[in-house]
């Protein structure tokens, strides 16, 4: 089922990729961030697509943000080897975190006391989970890591799980850790995917997450046991996967490497975004948008708005109207068989 959406609002405020897009709680504000060396993490308005102001203090690309509950506070991980942390209101830079080795992830604990950021493990030092302490962000003491959790993988992304406890990493090689989020012991892992982990979300709750890899599947797992509950086939490498709040439904990014894009066959077609049934597991639609790979996806907390960015330096804003919640309602693609009397 292809959905024939509204005309997107595209939002061009970077001269490179797009490396991630994601909303604040209220879903008002959309922050961008770019492989860019320049201009590379912007804030919008999420309903008009009025640029509000851009936070430049990276001399790299940005791999990966994060925001506040309350969304004042931002920060973003670069290539230039620092997390930065950011008046969101302002745009002035609070402080920044230098590390070995570039950044290529971050995220904010529950209560925004401290946040992680993960670093490429490169010229011979290893891969590590980072976490910072900042009790007032406005007065920085100390900008060394409280605690370093070294890494037998390449990490890709890490989050915070439910109440703090414990930290969910995903890796390189297709596997996932948990982590004592205090000591920095490891708990638990799995090796559910055979190429790298690209893309990773809690659901509201964090009661099951899903994943996204190059191994062409996501899947969603149980947060307690780690169980695999789903599996969705997709046929094309994965870059990102995101939950709808409102449907049972998950949305899916990729397409063929850009390493390839310029030497094979591209179809575009690849390069859609596609809504998978979370409960039956199949593919239900697709909503056309970039001419190159995607690399991520973010869904607004009202689940109306779906937003990608892509290699081709564009933010695709798509409001999703009647064709989605109509068109791939359950009614319509699973319809029940009225019994007998």
């Amino acid at each position: 089922f292809f959905c024939l959406m509204p005309k997107p609002l595209i939002l061009k405020g970077h001269d490179r990729p797009v490396s991630q897009v994601m909303f604040n709680r209220e879903g008002d504000l959309l922050f961008t961030a770019s492989k860019g060396k320049s201009r590379n993490c912007t804030v919008w308005f999420a309903a008009t697509g009025e640029r509000l102001g851009t936070y430049d203090g990276h001399a790299g690309a940005v791999f990966g943000m994060d925001v506040s509950y309350d969304s004042s506070l931002l920060v973003t991980a670069s290539g230039d080897s620092s997390t930065l942390l950011w008046n969101v209101r302002t745009g002035e830079q609070l402080a920044r975190f230098k590390h070995d080795t570039p950044a290529r992830w971050t995220n904010f604990a529950m209560g925004e006391k401290r946040f992680l950021t993960v670093t490429k493990g490169v010229m011979g030092k290893t891969p590590e989970i980072l976490i910072y302490q900042i009790e007032n962000p406005f007065d920085i003491r100390s900008t060394e890591p409280i605690t370093r959790i070294p890494g037998k993988a390449q990490f890709v992304k890490a989050y915070w799980g439910p109440l703090n406890e414990n930290i969910y990493a995903c890796c390189a090689n297709g596997a996932i850790y948990v982590f004592d989020a205090e000591s920095g012991e490891e708990k638990s892992m799995i090796e559910p995917h055979t190429k790298e982990i690209t893309g990773f979300e809690f659901s509201h709750c964090k009661q099951y997450f899903v994943t996204a890899s190059k191994d062409n599947t996501g899947k969603m797992f149980d947060t307690a046991t780690l169980e695999c509950l789903k599996t969705f086939v997709s046929g094309r490498p994965l870059n990102d996967i995101a939950i709808s709040p409102l449907k049972p439904h998950v949305f899916v990014v990729g397409g063929q490497d850009v390493a390839t894009v310029t030497t094979a066959h591209a179809d575009s077609a690849q390069f859609r975004a596609r809504v998978y049934h979370s409960v039956h597991e199949v593919e239900i639609g697709t909503i056309q948008g970039h001419f190159a790979p995607v690399n991520s996806i973010t869904v607004s907390p009202d689940g109306k708005t779906m937003v990608t960015g892509g290699e081709d330096g564009y933010a695709r804003v798509n409001t999703l109207d009647k064709s989605y919640f109509e068109g791939l309602s359950d009614e319509v693609l699973f319809p029940m068989e009225e019994p007998e009397l």
